[in-house]
Formats: structure tokens, C-alpha cells, sequence
């Protein structure tokens, strides 16, 4: 495997008086590369050997990263082989850091060409998506997710994926259509007010007692 390309980049929070910074994914790898290789008891040299011959200099300068203006780019192959090495999940590699900048909250762009900044929270949800969206995608993923899970993993894992989706789902529904009542609850409440209001300036408007006798 290759040591990967090098790019230029800002470090999270240098010469800038701004609330908050960016940083890039590979960033994010970086800082995560790192702190899974310690809380794995891993040196850099053995990293490297599980790495397929990466030097230690090159795991060091990978991991530097986050915080350098020199930054790795981290490919799929790459990815792959440094989530076997550490022993996490793919999706450990993305997670947002620990870490905050005094400069403030970190951001993330998913591309340099004009993409709106996010926050660790888009990050997050992009690392473990709510089920909430039901758009035709997030369709075919849970149902790869559920067979994946059920024929590389347990069966009986793919079914606990399958009930967690449709109980995740229904709860939500559960919870739109109580928000739904409420304000329904809300508009009959706020008409029977207009109602009352109403009929209070009929009995001031309209005519006293006995002065509809006077006009018949």
C-alpha cells in the first residue's frame, strides 16, 4: 500500500480570530488514526507493520495531520486497511474529535468548491443517520443495511435491524401524530376564544334590555 498523497492545507484554528474553524474529513481521520492507534497500544512502527510496510515517519506524518497544514489524503483502500489494523469500525474513523480548538466550534466542508460548512453534529448524523427520512435512498439503504447484516453477520441481526427501523419509525410517527393533535388542540382552543370574544362584543353592541320592545 502506498503512503498516500500530501496536500496543503489550514490547521484547525491557526491566524484566525474567527469563532469557529474548518477542518477536512481527512483531518478527522487523522485525529481518529491516532487516538485509536493508543487506545490500541499500538507504537507508530507497529502500526505501520499492520499497515502493510508504512514507515514510522510516514504514520507519523499521517497522523500529524490534524493539526499540521500538510495533510494526508486518505483513500478507501486506505481506510479499509487502517480500520482492520486498529480493530474499530469504518465508521470510528469519522467520528467527530473529542478535541475542540479554543478558537471555537469546528466545521467541515464536504467539498472546497462552494460547499455550505457543517458542524460535528452534521458529521455525527452522517456517521450514524437517523431513520426519520423516508426518502427513496434512505429506503434502499436500510433494506442493503437489514440484508447485508442478515447474510454477512447473523441472521438474527439482520432481523433485530429490521425491527429497530420499523420501531424507530413508527415512534416517530407516534410523535408526529401527537404533535399534530396538539395543534389541532391548539386551533379549536384559540377559535373557541375568537367565538367568546365574539359573542362578548355582540352583548356590548347590541341592544339593551327592553329597547327592543321600544323598536317593535
Amino acid at each position: 500500500m502506498g503512503e498516500g498523497q500530501i496536500e496543503e492545507h489550514q490547521a484547525p484554528g491557526s491566524g484566525s480570530a474567527n469563532p469557529s474553524h474548518h477542518v477536512t474529513i481527512n483531518q478527522v481521520v487523522a485525529y481518529n488514526m491516532a487516538r485509536f492507534r493508543k487506545a490500541a497500544g499500538l507504537t507508530q512502527e507497529e502500526l505501520g507493520e499492520r499497515l502493510g510496510g508504512w514507515t514510522k515517519a510516514a504514520v507519523s506524518a499521517a497522523e500529524r495531520s490534524w493539526y499540521r497544514k500538510r495533510i494526508r489524503q486518505f483513500d478507501a483502500d486506505t481506510l479499509t486497511a487502517l480500520a482492520m489494523a486498529l480493530g474499530v469500525p469504518l465508521l470510528a474513523l469519522f467520528l467527530p474529535p473529542e478535541d475542540q480548538s479554543e478558537g471555537g466550534p469546528l466545521l467541515f466542508r464536504a467539498h472546497e468548491r462552494g460547499a455550505p460548512s457543517s458542524s460535528m453534529a452534521d458529521l455525527m448524523a452522517l456517521v450514524m443517520p437517523d431513520s426519520d427520512e423516508n426518502t427513496p435512498v434512505m429506503h434502499a439503504y436500510r433494506e442493503r443495511l437489514v440484508a447485508a447484516a442478515g447474510k454477512y453477520v447473523d441472521p438474527d441481526l439482520g432481523e433485530d435491524v429490521k425491527r429497530w427501523f420499523q420501531d424507530a419509525t413508527e415512534a416517530e410517527l407516534r410523535a408526529h401524530r401527537l404533535e399534530r393533535i396538539r395543534w389541532q388542540r391548539e386551533a379549536l382552543l384559540a377559535a373557541a376564544d375568537d367565538l367568546a370574544r365574539f359573542a362578548e362584543a355582540l352583548v356590548q353592541n347590541g341592544p339593551k334590555p327592553g329597547e327592543q320592545e321600544a323598536y317593535s
